[in-house]
């Protein structure tokens, strides 16, 4: 709803000098999404497709449903970043808890007691993880073709029966 009485409402509201029955109509046209037509929307109703077009036109519920549908994807998106960021801060907080009662277990260890590929791996885990907390890449691939190059890279065409026109003295080769 717009936030005061003397603003205008929003574009898929109720428009000040439009008709219950034209605003009915628009709600069902603005509703219908991909499916959105005079005519849809008309046999719904049960009205008569000439009036629902007039609406239509008098009323720009082209343009209104347009903007409602903008408002509809702009809310979805926050709705989106709102969750990333709690699912987030939760990952941290378990991360948290996990790396509290990693490093009580760790201590517990005797330094002796550790072989090379412990404290390796132990290595890889925690940069791996101060990596992914600080939002970089975990991993990097690279591709490479031989001896370090750039890879070669072949594209074949279908020639789609230029051959024989070049057999009439043309220049298109085919293999």
């Amino acid at each position: 709803m717009a936030a005061n009485k003397n603003a205008l409402p929003e574009p898929w509201e109720r428009l000040p000098k439009e008709t219950a029955r034209a605003f009915e109509a628009f709600i069902d046209y603005r509703d219908s999404g991909t499916d959105r037509s005079i005519r849809s929307t008309a046999q719904k109703l049960c009205k008569n497709r000439t009036t629902i077009a007039e609406w239509c036109k008098k009323y720009n519920w082209v343009e209104r449903a347009v903007q409602y549908d903008a408002e509809l994807d702009r809310q979805a998106r926050e709705r989106n970043e709102k969750e990333r960021e709690e699912m987030a801060q939760l990952h941290i907080k378990a991360a948290r808890a996990m790396l509290t009662k990693a490093l009580k277990g760790l201590q517990a260890i005797p330094d002796d007691a550790m072989t090379p590929n412990d404290v390796s791996r132990m290595i890889e885990v925690a940069s791996k993880l101060e990596r992914l907390s600080r939002g970089e890449p975990s991993e990097s691939t690279e591709l490479f073709g031989r001896e370090g190059t750039a890879p070669l890279v072949q594209i074949y065409l279908p020639t789609n029966g230029r051959e024989k026109e070049s057999e009439g003295g043309g220049n298109i080769e085919s293999k």
